[in-house]
């Protein structure tokens, strides 16, 4: 009985070594299946939404969790099964499953298996072993394993393969789908703004100006469902601008100091602008150097802050200036001859 029976427990745990297998295939199709499938959700949903940085922070912790969990139950629990590590299938559970896969087995794994554990002696033990190789020979021809079929796959198989399909064919027509998606969800902690239907076209050019000046804003929007009404936003204030033809126009007066601002309407927001102010150039103190000719017998002479000369014929002349906030400086000269 020792080598029938021994032969017999083989094909248990081939069963049990198949099933974990199996399980493990299932898994990671499953596995893939499920990724894919949630990837392209979360996508569209923050393609579409703009969603808020609190958002996406949870939709983030969401997903870790949910992909921990599913690689978990999918694929780490079969591998460890498989290894033989943790509890796995008993003979009973096998016993019960192959009953189904094979009706005509009935109880008779059941009843090998609980006469090879009897440790009474109710039964003879001659009669017991009689018994248990009489059952194991009605059972020689079934091969265990063969009750797990890898073919059973082959509907979640298709599924993948569509998804698979669907997937890549919306990465090819909308790839900014998943990229653009991607990358707001990865830095889920900066604000992006829906872009509007049209564009903002900022008419004035230069942005740069002097300390005191002020600055008219000129903007047009270019596209469909151009807006009514437009503001621009300074220092976090909203300032209405007025509609003049196809412009909007608004007048910020007496700059002292630099500041970023952007335009909006009730539902979409431009890029940010910034006005740059520069310090107004001027001359804060001057000295003119004459150099009389030799025939005067005058010399040399310096004078402050004195703009008109009179001075001989042939004097050389050399000014010094004391200059703030400049970077050049021009002399530009009447010729009164």
């Amino acid at each position: 009985m020792d080598d029938n029976f021994k032969q017999f427990v083989d094909k248990l745990n081939s069963y049990i070594k198949k099933f974990y297998f199996y399980q493990l295939i299932r898994g990671f199709i499953l596995f893939i299946l499920l990724l894919l499938v949630y990837f392209s959700f979360i996508s569209g949903l923050e393609y579409f939404n703009y969603f808020d940085p609190k958002i996406k922070l949870l939709i983030i912790v969401v997903t870790f969790l949910l992909f921990i969990l599913i690689f978990i139950y999918f694929l780490f629990r079969p591998i460890i099964k498989l290894k033989g590590i943790g509890k796995r299938l008993s003979y009973y559970d096998v016993s019960s499953r192959l009953s189904k896969a094979y009706p005509e087995i009935k109880d008779k794994l059941i009843n090998i298996i609980e006469l090879a554990n009897e440790d009474d002696n109710i039964y003879s033990s001659k009669l017991k072993q009689a018994s248990i190789e009489q059952k194991i020979r009605e059972l020689k021809i079934f091969r265990f394993s063969d009750a797990i079929r890898f073919k059973d796959l082959k509907f979640i198989l298709l599924v993948l393969f569509g998804v698979v399909i669907l997937f890549c064919s919306a990465l090819l027509i909308s790839p900014d789908i998943f990229t653009e998606s991607t990358g707001r969800l990865i830095h889920f902690q900066k604000k992006f703004e829906k872009p509007a239907p049209y564009t903002f076209h900022l008419e004035n050019k230069d942005l740069e100006i002097i300390t005191g000046e002020s600055i008219n804003l000129k903007l047009k929007c270019i596209g469909i469902d151009i807006p009514k009404v437009m503001y621009v936003n300074i220092g976090g204030s909203n300032f209405l601008m007025k509609l003049e033809s196809d412009f909007f126009k608004y007048t910020i007066e007496n700059i002292n100091s630099s500041f970023s601002f952007y335009f909006k309407d009730k539902n979409y927001i431009s890029d940010l602008y910034k006005i740059k102010v520069i310090n107004k150039p001027y001359i804060s103190s001057f000295s003119v150097e004459t150099f009389a000719p030799a025939y005067t017998s005058i010399g040399s002479e310096t004078i402050q802050n004195i703009g008109d000369l009179k001075i001989a014929s042939g004097t050389k002349v050399k000014w010094k200036f004391i200059t703030i906030d400049t970077d050049s400086l021009t002399i530009l000269f009447n010729d009164s001859s």
